[in-house]
């Protein structure tokens, strides 16, 4: 240690002091002790002396070990506090423990206070370590989600800025399309020297539709781009309201709002279990709806299409499964499938914005959930979703 451990000691007999006294310096040399017997002195020590091991007596006098743990507790929290007495019966012991205590020491076996301080002391440590890490992941936690609302906030002004000068870009670009129809037409009208009017001709018809049309192509992608970011950023700022939701019913109308798409691609859709789950409705329709209408868009050609969606309760969680038999995830794009604008290779061709799944981890996540896949390429994927069970919720309740 890189100073003397401070050993409080609550005891109003001298000589029970200096055997626990002698007890703790046998496996710890190097202490320094001191005695109190009055709550006020014991207050004032907690103070002054700064302790790094409480040892107390559990009747005294004027005071007793429990009311020395609860100030220590209220005071000091932290510091190891052993209890010491004459004699105790095995509900007192665990009351103390209850209270709080690390341990008890009968004084009859007073050789035990020794290896129960030294005992009490690695507790303590790691204890402390414990509670620095978890300060530590609380401080990155609210860091992050500090900075995840700086990047929505920053995404959502950003698309919003960008979308101005874009509809500048279309509406001039269009304004320059009809402009150069027109003159066209009077080219047609206009008696030029042949070679002056080939080559203006060529500039009319050829050149500027062409350079517009990359214009104008470019800018509905940025738009596009746009839009989808904007649709990212809002869930962000979405508020959740966690209720206890009846999955039947759920997936019942998320199924009714897709029944056009699904017959239209002659699938079918097999249902298990599905157990209660708690999170916000309005977010988990549109985690299924987003994994349905992938399920349905990605379907393979050589099959007709089918869905099974099941569900099941591990511990305060329900895991469900949505799977498919669809053209598969390649192994190399499974662990980038959430990521905002990317579509497997697979999904070439296929019309989408490559922001579905990265809505759906970012909904499951503002709900404690989230989400697995697993995937084989031309075979079919499955989807397991997490989210908090009805049950554990009542359960922590």
């Amino acid at each position: 240690m890189d100073h003397p451990l401070r050993v409080l000691i609550v005891e109003d007999v001298p000589t029970d002091y200096e055997l626990a006294q002698r007890e703790v310096g046998r496996v710890l040399p190097d202490s320094e002790f001191l005695r109190v017997e009055t709550r006020g002195d014991f207050l004032t020590a907690l103070k002054s002396f700064s302790p790094g091991l409480i040892i107390s007596d559990y009747k005294l006098p004027q005071f007793d070990g429990l009311s020395a743990l609860k100030l220590a507790l209220g005071h000091a929290p932290g510091i190891p506090f052993i209890i010491l007495t004459g004699s105790m019966n095995e509900d007192t012991a665990v009351e103390c423990m209850k209270a709080g205590a690390w341990d008890y020491v009968i004084k009859e076996h007073i050789k035990r206070l020794g290896p129960a301080a030294v005992s009490a002391l690695e507790q303590g440590r790691v204890r402390g370590e414990k509670l620095l890490a978890e300060q530590a992941l609380r401080k990155s936690e609210a860091l992050l989600l500090e900075k995840n609302q700086e990047m929505e906030s920053f995404l959502y002004i950003t698309t919003h800025d960008l979308r101005s000068p874009l509809v500048n870009i279309q509406g001039f670009s269009q304004n320059l399309e009809r402009h150069t129809r027109e003159l066209r037409e009077i080219l047609t009208q206009t008696p030029l020297p042949e070679e002056t009017k080939t080559k203006l001709q060529k500039i009319a018809g050829e050149s500027i539709p062409v350079a517009l049309k990359f214009v104008l192509d470019s800018a509905y992608k940025m738009d596009a781009l746009i839009t989808a970011l904007l649709k990212v950023s809002r869930i962000g700022r979405l508020e959740m309201k966690p209720e206890t939701l009846e999955m039947k019913n759920v997936f019942a109308a998320v199924l009714d709002s897709l029944r056009f798409q699904l017959d239209e691609a002659g699938g079918s859709i097999n249902t298990g279990p599905l157990p209660q789950c708690r999170a916000d409705q309005g977010a988990v329709s549109r985690i299924f709806t987003n994994l349905l209408d992938n399920a349905i868009k990605y379907r393979s050609k050589d099959r007709p299409l089918t869905i099974t969606m099941a569900g099941e309760v591990s511990g305060d969680k329900v895991l469900y499964s949505v799977s498919d038999n669809g053209s598969g995830i390649p192994e190399k794009d499974l662990h980038r499938i959430s990521d905002i604008f990317h579509q497997p290779v697979i999904a070439a061709g296929k019309k989408g914005e490559g922001i579905g799944l990265a809505i759906v981890r970012r909904l499951l996540e503002k709900n404690g959930g989230r989400l697995r896949v697993e995937s084989k390429e031309r075979e079919g994927s499955v989807f397991h979703v997490e989210l908090p069970s009805a049950a554990g919720e009542k359960g922590a309740l």
